[in-house]
């Protein structure tokens, strides 16, 4: 999975609309979602999310994402100039390889 996908996927959790809790089925109401809103915690475990990092944590991994998308497309130049440049190796052993065939076929 890529770091976009991951990104995307966060995005679409964090906008469900839950209804009823996932463990033990009871509902979450109107009423709990409104005062977890208003309180900063979170509606199923009460946690508190008054520092919402996952918005640093976005913008740190499309940072990254970005890096390592110039990083790729700078290594697959990479790998064209070096494939080119053991074509033109490979074709200067032929010739090597034909000029000592022929300098074998000289001698004899």
């Amino acid at each position: 999975m890529d770091i976009k996908e991951y990104l995307e996927i966060g995005v679409f959790f964090s906008n469900l609309e839950i209804t009823s809790c996932p463990s033990c089925s009871h509902p979450v109401t109107n009423e709990k979602k409104q005062h977890a809103v208003t309180a900063h915690t979170c509606a199923l475990c009460n946690d508190d999310v008054s520092m919402d990092i996952s918005d640093v944590n976005i913008d740190s991994l499309s940072a990254k994402s970005e890096e390592l998308v110039r990083l790729q497309k700078g290594l697959r130049l990479n790998i064209e100039r070096l494939k080119d440049e053991l074509e033109e190796l490979r074709k200067s052993d032929n010739n090597l390889y034909s000029l000592s065939i022929g300098l074998e076929h000289q001698k004899v």
